[in-house]
C-alpha cells in the first residue's frame, strides 16, 4: 500500500532521532575505551542540540507563539473551503476530506502546543523565574494542560481514523444513490449501491451520502460529524456537570432542542447528538435520571436505511428513569412512561405505559388525574405486536 506523506515524514524524523542517539552513544562508548575519533563530532552535535532547544524553549518563545497563532489562523482557510464544498453533492466527498484534514491539523497543533508550553515552563532560566515558582507553575499546569492535551489527542485519533476511512472509500461514493421514503412520522434515507464490498450504511461513504440527503432535505446539517462532536461535548458537560435544571435546559437549547416553560430534564439524560433539534419538550414535561431520547436509528432491518424522526413531549408528560424513546414518537399530554421502558409507538394522552415495548397499564382521569384500571380482557398479544417500523 502507498504510504501517506505524513507517515513517511514521521518515519524520517524518527529515523534521524534514532541515528543521532545511536551516534552519541557509540561515540561515548568509544571515548570510554580511549578512542576519541568521534568525540569532536559528538560534541558538535550536542552543542547544536543545546543551541536548538535553548532557542526553542527559552530564547524564541515569543516568536514561536506568534508563528503558532499565525499558522492556526491560516488553517481556517482550507477548513472553510471544505465546509463550503460539502454543500454540493459532487464536491461533498472532497470537501469532507479537506475540512477533516484541516481539523486534524488543528488538533495536532493544539496537542503540540500543550507539550511545548510544559517544556517551555521547565526550561526557563532560574534567574527569570525562581525554581520554587517554576515548580508551582508546573504542578498547576500539568493536570490542567495534561487533561486538555489528552482530550485533543483523542480528537486527533478520532479525526485521523475517520479521514483514513474516507480516503479508503472514496471510489465507493460515486457508485451510490439514495431515495427518501416516509414511514409514519419518520423519514428513511435508503442507500442503494452496486458495490458488493459495502456491507452496511455504517461506513464512511454511505454516511457522507446520508449527510448530503439530510442537507438537501432541510438545508441544515452541513457536516453531521462536526455537529455530532460538538453536541457530544455539550451533552457531556450538561448531563454530568451541570446541576441546576434551568441551566441544563439552557445548554440543551444551544443544541436546538425546543424546551418549554417549567420542563425538568434530569441528570444524565442523553439526547440524540446527531439530530437534537428534532426533540421538543412542551411546558412542564420532563425526563427521569439517565433517560435516552433518540431521533435517528441505523439499526433497522435494512442495513442501508438511515431513519430519523421527531420526538415530541406534550405538556405535562413524563418519562421515568432510564426510559428509552425511539424516533417518531409523541408522548401524549399528562402521560407517564414507567422507568426502564422502551417507547416504540405514540403514547395516548392521560395514559401510563411501561415495559419493553411500552404498553398501557393505566389510564388517568382527565379531571382528577387519578389512575383508572384498563379493561383486563384486552389481549396481551395485541399489546405486544410490533412491526418493522418500530425497530
Amino acid at each position: 500500500m502507498r504510504r501517506s506523506l505524513a507517515r513517511r515524514s514521521l518515519e524520517t524524523v524518527l529515523a534521524i532521532i534514532i541515528f543521532l542517539v545511536a551516534y552519541i552513544l557509540v561515540a561515548s562508548i568509544l571515548e570510554y575505551f580511549g578512542i576519541a575519533y568521534l568525540v569532536a563530532s559528538r560534541d558538535a552535535i550536542l552543542s547544536g542540540l543545546a543551541w536548538f532547544f535553548n532557542g526553542l524553549f527559552r530564547d524564541w518563545i515569543a516568536q514561536y507563539y506568534f508563528v503558532w497563532i499565525l499558522v492556526f489562523q491560516l488553517n481556517t482557510g482550507p477548513f472553510m473551503i471544505g465546509l463550503n464544498m460539502v454543500k454540493r453533492k459532487n464536491w461533498r466527498y472532497r470537501g469532507t476530506e479537506i475540512y477533516l484534514s484541516a481539523l486534524l491539523f488543528w488538533a495536532l497543533l493544539l496537542v503540540w502546543n500543550f507539550i511545548y508550553t510544559f517544556f517551555a515552563l521547565a526550561w526557563i532560566a532560574p534567574e527569570i523565574i525562581p525554581t520554587s515558582v517554576k515548580l508551582v507553575l508546573l504542578a498547576v499546569y500539568f493536570p490542567i494542560g495534561g487533561s486538555f492535551g489528552a482530550l485533543f489527542a483523542e480528537c486527533t485519533f478520532d479525526v485521523a481514523v475517520y479521514l483514513k476511512d474516507c480516503r479508503a472509500a472514496r471510489a465507493d461514493y460515486n457508485s451510490m444513490t439514495y431515495e427518501v421514503k416516509q414511514t409514519g412520522r419518520c423519514t428513511d434515507i435508503i442507500i442503494h449501491t452496486t458495490n458488493p464490498n459495502i456491507k452496511s450504511a455504517v461506513t464512511a461513504a454511505p454516511m457522507i451520502l446520508a449527510e448530503q440527503a439530510l442537507y438537501e432535505l432541510n438545508k441544515k446539517p452541513l457536516s453531521n460529524y462536526i455537529k455530532s462532536v460538538l453536541h457530544i461535548l455539550v451533552i457531556m458537560i450538561t448531563t454530568h456537570i451541570t446541576g441546576w435544571v434551568r441551566s441544563r435546559a439552557l445548554l440543551f437549547k444551544i443544541l436546538g432542542v425546543k424546551i418549554g416553560y417549567g420542563c425538568h430534564i434530569s441528570q444524565w439524560t442523553k439526547l440524540d447528538p446527531m439530530l437534537p433539534w428534532l426533540i421538543t419538550f412542551e411546558e412542564d414535561s420532563g425526563t427521569g435520571i439517565d433517560a435516552l431520547v433518540l431521533t435517528h436509528n441505523l439499526m433497522t432491518f435494512d442495513k442501508f436505511t438511515f431513519r430519523f424522526g421527531p420526538v415530541h413531549f406534550m405538556p405535562h408528560s413524563r418519562i421515568g428513569a432510564r426510559a428509552i424513546v425511539l424516533p417518531g414518537v409523541t408522548i401524549g399530554e399528562h402521560s407517564i412512561v414507567g422507568a426502564g421502558s422502551v417507547v416504540t409507538k405514540d403514547v395516548d394522552p392521560y395514559t401510563i405505559v411501561a415495559g419493553n415495548p411500552a404498553r398501557p397499564i393505566r389510564k388517568l382521569d382527565p379531571i382528577t388525574l387519578a389512575p383508572i384500571k384498563l379493561d383486563e380482557t384486552a389481549s396481551d398479544q395485541e399489546a405486544f405486536t410490533i412491526d418493522s417500523a418500530d425497530v
